[in-house]
């Protein structure tokens, strides 16, 4: 992602202003308070919003009530070409983003264009300025080391904050000798319960074995945390001696190369002494030969003579000179304006096509006065008014013609129905009637037989009834009456004849049964085709109508648009200009008539001038030759004249003063040639004490001599470093495994000691158990109680402080994985960096077991941050986030904004920062600084002068 352009409609100091920005290196000058943080803080504004009103951070609301806000177009290469604008509106600004395909979005869309980044995050890795540097200096190495952690590993910064205020809830909590943090107050109190309860255990007779052995208990103790105290020592004593181990190698070695060169003689401050003699004595033979010029030349001026009359006529010339200058100027100008005057005039004039004389007289008295300027303007804009009506009539008529096409085609488009379809269609409601109607029919004459049916099977059951009761009581008569009437009721169902109209109905239902939903479905077709026909010719009848009135429309209009065309070309033609030329050349033709008519005013007002000083410098001309007596060229008259006069001028002064000076310049030429021969004897004395005979071997018994020294000066910085860890003893056969093996045994030993440690801790509070029994009395139980109540408490206060040490001890270890596995890349990349800043002075930085920065020099040396200058620290810096930001680019591609972080850089570290963003093409970098001579250190960067293009007001938030 790179930043193309700055829109600023208000912010700060800034008003309407547009900054256009490079895809590289983009440096941003000016004076203090011209507003060059104004603009850094409306790029991190308009990208992450206002801050509130109550926020430390200055919103630069313009104090003119003007718009607030602007845009800031960005290039990505996921995104493409972006739009970001936030104006005034809520808190942080009404944001919008406008994507190069035409959509837009607000602020999810924007997050998405940042990658979720906030502006916390944000400045975390690609903003640093002056401020952060300068804060080095007052940094302990716990906090420097933090801040180049956190520096080059993101999400560090909030570990930190969250890390610090468990430390600080701790603090509240227990400190190792503190006396008002609760549980150390608490335990206060325990120890007193403690020594109460052992008083009142005294006082029982079987309680006082436990007592002794307690005792020892507490003396074995004593003396197993004095031995572990001893080895604890030991083992600090041999990490000392590991750790000054190579330093030790290192010095001897470089005592056995001092011993080569110790017995070397060289004269004290020899090769600055032998310089000074050389240069004296280049410096004395070029006086000895300067002087003896100096002597011939007051012998010329001896021999030469004065004419005072001529003397006198050119002292007054040479006081008229700054008059002859004058003429000779005004005359050039004049003639360089002529031509350029005349050059404009011939430009105006092929470019209107004027060619013969007659024609430019014309011109000359054509009418160019404002009111026939207002009467073209008035033509030309009557002429656009025209053009645009027809343009607009002429679309909307065009896009009438095509919605008349698409109609058109929509209607040919219509799938008619079939003919059958139709048939069907038109005859379906009587048969659908007919249909019904079989229907009712049927349903009615089942009704009727089932009707019949059920009056017979009563009357079969009634006389089945009744001939049962004839048999049961023997009444032959009943019996023979309950069978005829069933013979009769079966005759009766049985003789039901079929009805013939019944079965037409029938064969009408099974003929169209079915096809109801067949049928109705081609009915709503044939319906809606003929809707949508009567629809879209209705709407071709109305468009066609339309379209008829504005061709009328548009033909007035044509005709209007060619009688303003006459009348324009009318009016062109009084001023020469034959046809219809464009609409938008017209003013510039008129304005270069009137220009054409000032040119040659000016032509004749300069040439009139011209002759007036020609005569002047001729009647000069001809005074000078005179009285030089001899023919002089113009360029060269004063030339000539202060040449005779300061030669006349000389030849006076010389007659007077030169004889004194030639006797002082023999004496000094005397004195001369003594200090050469000193010179000579000094240097001769120089070879003597260095033991050598010629100027090649005194430079190398010099060089020998810086030799020793050097070895001198590394032998002291390793003593000095050897200092700081105390007085340590290593036997000269010592090897680093030798101290490994001793590490490893004493370490065994501490745990030996810890588990004997332990042992007598159990024992012992077996013990106090066993006693506690023992106790009886009230005191005892009272003192118990309130022991166990403050025991409570303080189990209560250690649980709270040991959840705090976890997350503590979480966040460290979270600290532990981010720096391995993410931030040894990073590390790796900074070295690399840094290196190429200090021009290789130092090889690489480490991260020691403590968690402290150190950095290592190309001799091995160790050093630790904090010792380093301000500005080294400031390149470790700057070194960790570069290579932050290049690692994650393919993720964030962001710019790198600095705002003036070099100005503790000396030429030297300038050159090699200004190599290294070179070299970091694929980033945008955008600095600001108040030094405007920065922007001479990149040749292909782009410059922009911030003084120039903000108010003078000074600052203005």
């Amino acid at each position: 992602m790179k930043i193309d352009k700055l829109v600023i409609y208000g912010f700060g100091k800034h008003e309407n202003v547009t900054i256009e920005l490079g895809p590289t290196m983009n440096v941003l000058y000016g004076h203090n308070e011209a507003g060059k943080t104004t603009i850094q803080q409306f790029i991190l504004h308009i990208l992450f919003g206002f801050p509130a009103r109550n926020s430390p951070l200055l919103r630069y609301e313009p104090k003119s009530g003007g718009r607030y806000g602007g845009q800031v177009h960005l290039d990505d290469k996921l995104y493409g070409k972006c739009i970001v604008e936030r104006i005034r509106g809520k808190s942080a600004g009404d944001v919008t983003v406008y994507f190069e395909n035409g959509e837009k979005g607000e602020q999810e869309a924007l997050n998405k264009l940042l990658r979720q980044y906030d502006r916390a995050s944000f400045e975390s890795i690609f903003a640093f300025s002056l401020l952060q540097l300068q804060g080095f200096e007052k940094m302990d190495e716990h906090e420097l080391s933090r801040t180049l952690l956190a520096s080059g590993t993101t999400g560090v910064d909030d570990l930190l904050k969250v890390e610090a205020k468990m430390e600080r809830e701790m603090d509240l909590l227990f400190k190792k000798n503190g006396r008002n943090p609760a549980i150390n107050a608490k335990l206060s109190e325990l120890r007193t319960l403690e020594t109460q309860l052992q008083e009142e255990q005294k006082k029982l007779e079987n309680y006082a074995p436990a007592i002794r052995r307690i005792k020892e208990i507490d003396e074995q103790l004593m003396v197993l945390r004095e031995q572990k105290k001893e080895y604890n020592d030991q083992v600090g004593e041999l990490t000392v001696k590991r750790q000054v181990l190579p330093l030790y190698l290192k010095k001897r070695t470089l005592e056995h190369q001092y011993k080569s060169v110790k017995d070397l003689r060289f004269p004290t401050d020899g090769m600055e002494r032998y310089e000074s003699f050389v240069n004296k004595l280049a410096d004395a033979e070029a006086s000895y030969i300067s002087i003896e010029r100096e002597i011939e030349k007051i012998e010329e001026v001896l021999s030469e003579k004065v004419e005072e009359e001529k003397f006198a006529n050119l002292e007054r010339l040479v006081a008229m000179e700054s008059e002859w200058h004058r003429w000779l100027s005004a005359l050039s100008a004049l003639k360089s304006d002529y031509e350029q005057v005349k050059k404009r005039k011939e430009r105006l004039l092929s470019r209107l096509g004027i060619q013969t004389d007659g024609e430019v007289m014309g011109l000359l008295q054509a009418d160019v006065s404002i009111r026939k300027e207002e009467e073209m303007y008035e033509l030309l804009e009557n002429m656009k008014t025209y053009h645009q009506e027809l343009g607009n009539v002429e679309a909307e008529l065009q896009k009438l013609r095509e919605e008349i096409e698409g109609m058109k085609e929509r209607v040919q488009l219509l799938t008619p129905p079939s003919e059958e379809d139709v048939r069907k269609a038109e005859a379906w409601p009587k048969i659908r009637q007919r249909v019904a109607e079989a229907k009712a029919y049927v349903t009615l004459n089942e009704q009727q037989q089932n009707s019949s049916k059920n009056f017979g099977i009563a009357i079969l059951a009634f006389t089945l009834l009744l001939a049962g009761y004839g048999m049961f009581s023997e009444q032959y008569g009943i019996l023979f009456i309950s069978v005829l009437i069933s013979g009769i009721a079966f005759f009766l169902m049985k003789r039901q004849t079929k009805d013939p109209q019944l079965e037409e109905m029938q064969v009408i239902i099974s003929t169209y049964e079915g096809q109801e939903n067949e049928i109705e479905s081609i009915l709503s077709h044939v319906e809606t085709y003929e809707k949508h026909k009567h629809q879209l010719e209705e709407n071709l009848a109305n468009a066609e109508q339309d379209a008829y009135h504005l061709e009328v429309t548009y033909r007035e209009l044509e005709e209007k648009s060619i009688q303003t065309e006459a009348l324009l070309q009318s009016f062109l033609a009084e001023y020469g200009i034959d046809g219809l030329p464009s609409a938008s050349i017209i003013p510039e033709l008129f304005r270069m008539i009137r220009d054409t008519q000032e040119a040659i005013r000016q032509m004749e007002n300069i040439d009139i001038e011209q002759q007036r000083l020609a005569e002047q410098i001729q009647h000069r001309l001809i005074e000078s030759e005179r009285v030089l007596q001899q023919s002089i060229p113009q360029e060269a008259l004063y030339e000539f004249i202060r040449k005779a006069y300061h030669e006349l001028t000389q030849g006076i002064k010389r007659q007077q003063v030169q004889v004194k000076r030639k006797e002082q310049l023999e004496k000094e030429l005397q004195e001369v040639k003594a200090l050469v021969s000193l010179l000579n004897t000094h240097k001769q004395t120089l070879f003597e004490d260095a033991q050598v005979e010629t100027e090649e071997a005194f430079y190398h018994a010099n060089k020998m001599q810086r030799d020793k020294e050097a070895l001198q000066e590394q032998l002291v910085n390793i003593e000095l470093q050897l200092a700081v860890n105390g007085e340590v003893e290593i036997d000269p056969a010592c090897m680093d495994a030798d101290i490994e093996k001793a590490l490893i045994q004493t370490k065994k030993s501490i745990e030996e000691i810890e588990q004997q440690y332990n042992e007598l801790i159990d024992e012992k509070a077996t013990l106090v158990n066993q006693t506690n029994e023992l106790l009886t009395d009230d005191t005892y139980g009272n003192l118990q109680q309130q022991f166990e109540v403050e025991r409570a408490q303080f189990m209560e206060l250690a649980r709270k402080w040991a959840s705090q040490k976890a997350l503590a001890a979480a966040i460290q270890q979270m600290m532990n994985d981010l720096k391995e596995k993410k931030f040894p890349y990073v590390l790796k990349e900074a070295e690399q960096l840094f290196k190429k800043l200090t021009g290789g002075q130092y090889e690489s930085m480490v991260i020691t077991e403590q968690g402290y920065f150190e950095v290592v020099s190309k001799a091995g040396m160790h050093f630790p941050i904090v010792e380093l200058s301000q500005a080294t620290k400031e390149q470790a810096y700057i070194s960790l986030r570069l290579a932050l930001a290049a690692s994650i680019f393919e993720t964030a591609p962001f710019p790198i904004i600095m705002d003036d972080p070099f100005v503790h850089f000396d030429e030297c570290r300038l050159s090699h920062i200004i190599k290294v963003l070179d070299q970091l093409k694929e980033h945008q970098f955008i600095y600001f600084t108040c030094h405007e001579e920065m922007k001479n250190h990149w040749q292909e960067a782009t410059a922009i002068n911030v003084s120039a293009i903000g108010s003078k007001q000074g600052a203005n938030m």
